[in-house]
């Protein structure tokens, strides 16, 4: 949330491509940081997962409303909107039966 309402602003100065490329930066962070059998190392890299995921809604939003046409706008921006929670359900619909189904390596 905090990442999230703060972002706009660095969008404004910094631009939508150079604040999703930070993001990206501190979810690299911070999957390498709970990737360590450390748990304050995990807890730091939840943070910076948590940090790096805020800012991408407000900078895609700045980049699809720049180069949308007017007439297309809720169809894009609602394709937007919906394709994270249903990609999410895909994923927890699929993923566990994959893992039943393969071993650790596929």
């Amino acid at each position: 949330m905090v990442a999230s309402s703060l972002s706009g602003l660095g969008v404004l100065r910094w631009g939508a491509i150079r604040v999703s490329q930070l993001g990206l930066l501190l979810c690299a962070a911070g999957l390498g940081l709970c990737a360590l059998p450390w748990w304050p190392a995990t807890a730091v890299g939840a943070l910076l997962i948590g940090l790096g995921y805020g800012p991408i809604t407000p900078a895609s939003s700045h980049i699809l409303a720049r180069t949308t046409p007017s007439e297309r706008m809720s169809l894009v921006f609602s394709v937007k909107q919906t394709g994270v929670p249903l990609g999410s359900l895909l994923a927890g619909a699929i993923v566990p039966s994959l893992m039943l189904a393969t071993d650790w390596q596929a």
